[in-house]
């Protein structure tokens, strides 16, 4: 395993060498796992590896948990967003969720503990999905490739289709001074200019009819 997570982190930084952030492990058994903060912005951001070897539905062990509540612990004042590839909760797409997210209801009982978390947003099931969890709203991004096909009968087979590509936007925003909040936005991703027409002014225009 040493020499495994040795080769993982030289390709990391082969890679990626102005993100250092991306060289930082766990230490001890958990070594293998890569989570971060990014301590530069205005929200504050954290990652947490979800990849547990051999299995589909990820989760958190309590190394991970552990880690994850006292890096919150240190700046409980500061807009925070956890990211993550795999969602704490089951999506009601059958085929997606046969395994279930391991550790999910101690990661919901660390962010209960920390108002500060805006979002934890996650990846994995290639559609977007939001829902209540920990007390925030966690949010499952689309994909800039494949879509999982929306079917929520349970036992509805497994498949993908071509709709557009899209991606979310996370924004922090005081636009009426109630406090900063954050916004999420879903924006298509064209695959040339104009693809889905060109800009078209809303105010002052006259109505064809």
């Amino acid at each position: 395993m040493g020499g495994a997570v040795r080769l993982s982190i030289d390709f990391v930084s082969a890679a990626f060498p102005e993100h250092a952030y991306l060289y930082q492990r766990l230490t001890g058994t958990d070594e293998r796992f890569v989570c971060y903060a990014l301590e530069d912005c205005s929200v504050r951001m954290i990652g947490l590896d979800t990849v547990t070897p051999g299995e589909h539905g990820g989760g958190l062990g309590p190394n991970r948990l552990s880690w994850l509540g006292r890096t919150l612990a240190k700046r409980p004042g500061i807009p925070t967003l956890i990211f993550m590839h795999h969602p704490p909760f089951a999506s009601g797409i059958g085929h997606m969720d046969l395994e279930p997210f391991k550790g999910r209801r101690k990661l919901a009982a660390i962010i209960q503990q920390n108002p500060q978390v805006e979002r934890v947003i996650c990846g994995h099931i290639h559609r977007p999905v939001s829902r209540r969890f920990g007390g925030t709203v966690a949010t499952v991004c689309p994909a800039v490739g494949m879509q999982i096909v929306l079917d929520l009968q349970p036992r509805a087979p497994s498949g993908f289709n071509n709709e557009p590509l899209s991606l979310m936007i996370h924004y922090l925003y005081d636009g009426w001074k109630d406090g900063p909040c954050l916004l999420t936005y879903i924006s298509i991703v064209e695959d040339q200019p104009g693809q889905y027409g060109n800009f078209n002014p809303l105010y002052d225009v006259v109505s064809p009819s």
